[in-house]
């Protein structure tokens, strides 16, 4: 308990610092030790279970004045996504092999905050297989690999088909997600630009 409780204010902290670069800047979070009754038993085992005598429930105040409440009883679909990505972050170990899926993660941001989630995306890969859905071209332009994936109608059902996009094409593919069903040379230039400041800041 002891330990816990001296780690979860600077886990907090940590993990509020990475929210204020995902446009969650408002957001608090806490760790709440919640001291679970232990009923009279001989068996060590029994009484003190092994995850500890108290649960650890996540908490987050999204705005202020609203008070802190379970996180997975308020957060949204893209809130719980960004909140995911914060906690993976500050708690990522190089040692261990994980896989991380991410869908939503774009809702509600963009420019330069959408370039930051990318960032941080791009960071927890370094040591885990991340799979993110997105419609953001600043989000998209940092994975490792880009797949396409489309929905077509034929025989009166619909068939979903995932593409493998070499460079060439996700330079189009990004040109698309930044002007729309038009691909024009101003998107493609910024396309072109973007990836090029991806790899430029990759280490």
């Amino acid at each position: 308990m002891n330990s816990r409780l001296a780690g979860r204010e600077e886990f907090a902290a940590r993990v509020e610092r990475e929210l204020r670069q995902i446009a969650m800047e408002k957001c608090r979070f806490r760790v709440d030790l919640r001291r679970e009754p232990v009923a009279d038993s001989p068996e060590m085992e029994a009484a003190y279970p092994l995850n500890g005598l108290e649960n650890v429930c996540f908490e987050i105040e999204p705005n202020a004045g609203e008070g802190f409440r379970e996180l997975s009883r308020i957060a949204s679909g893209g809130e719980l996504s960004r909140l995911m990505l914060a906690l993976k972050v500050v708690s990522q170990k190089t040692n261990e092999e994980h896989t991380f899926i991410f869908d939503e993660i774009d809702a509600g941001i963009g420019g330069r905050i959408a370039f930051q989630v990318g960032e941080r995306l791009k960071r927890l890969s370094r040591a885990a297989q991340v799979l993110c859905v997105t419609h953001l071209p600043q989000v998209a332009a940092f994975g490792d690999h880009h797949y396409q994936v489309q929905k077509i109608l034929k025989a009166n059902r619909t068939t979903t088909i995932v593409n493998t996009l070499d460079e060439s094409r996700r330079v189009e593919e990004l040109a698309r997600m930044i002007s729309g069903s038009e691909v024009t040379e101003t998107a493609l230039r910024h396309a072109r630009e973007l990836r090029e400041q991806v790899e430029a800041g990759v280490s």
